[in-house]
């Protein structure tokens, strides 16, 4: 991109694509950014590029409304290319995608033009670019400089929020179980799985193989304890840690479930 400066002279700015990327720039300049303008009454927020939802989510927990974005998982990617790629977030099955809780944005086109557009926009092409700013692809049609979004109000004061691990070996019985169970719970009920190495519960200086679970559930925590009753009983490895409060205050509530028998 080319800019004129106070002497009129054309100034090259490379555009930095998202937190991870800005590092690798070392004479990257950051602009004075905004993190958060909050309209409580309307329950949106309104953030500036150039932060990360660790920003938004810091933000929207100072303001004590107990409102939250639906966001990412990964705190340090940044709102634009996770909002504008779709946006799956931990609570996306309670509010869609994070992409359907784009209520505007602000977009500097190819053609060097400021545009605020969103579902207030008239004009049939703000209207046509919004839309494919809403399932187009992330970045592909301009610079985003500022998003409007949704924060929503959950649906308990107590967000359980849990991990359960079992080892690796177990994943086919686990899976088997999990495909039907799946099948049954509410939509308040998430359950986001990945492979990986964890310390060994009674070895701390080894990693183990493990299939993990990470339940999220938008309700009571002891209605979501409930839920997974079944996936708790499925083996006795498993590892719980469940119901952290949604402010992020710490573990509320705990159970652990550890092998019956322990090598010597």
């Amino acid at each position: 991109m080319k800019f004129l400066d106070s002497s009129s002279s054309e100034v090259d700015l490379v555009n930095a694509l998202g937190a991870h990327l800005f590092k690798k720039f070392p004479d990257a300049v950051e602009f004075e950014r905004c993190v958060g303008r909050l309209d409580a009454k309307k329950e949106t927020v309104t953030a500036e590029m150039g932060v990360i939802w660790y920003d938004v989510y810091k933000f929207m927990q100072a303001t004590g409304t107990g409102l939250i974005p639906v966001g990412g998982g990964c705190p340090t990617v940044a709102p634009p290319g996770f909002m504008l790629g779709g946006g799956y977030s931990f609570v996306s099955r309670s509010y869609g995608m994070s992409i359907d809780n784009l209520l505007s944005l602000k977009i500097i086109t190819p053609d060097g033009e400021l545009r605020h557009i969103g579902l207030h926009s008239k004009a049939k092409e703000d209207i046509d670019l919004f839309w494919a700013c809403r399932g187009g692809g992330g970045g592909n049609f301009g610079i985003v400089t500022e998003m409007e979004m949704n924060v929503r109000k959950p649906f308990s004061e107590k967000m359980l929020v849990g991990q359960i691990r079992f080892p690796l070996e177990k994943a086919e019985e686990v899976l088997d179980y999990y495909n039907d169970w799946v099948e049954k719970i509410p939509d308040t009920m998430a359950v986001y799985g990945f492979m990986g190495n964890q310390k060994d519960l009674v070895d701390k200086t080894t990693n183990v193989k493990v299939l993990g679970l990470t339940p999220v559930f938008n309700g009571e925590c002891a209605e979501g304890i409930d839920l997974l009753q079944g996936q708790r009983r499925q083996h006795h490895e498993a590892a719980i840690a469940l119901a952290h409060d949604r402010d992020g205050g710490g573990v509320d509530a705990g159970l652990r479930a550890e092998p019956e028998t322990r090598p010597a």
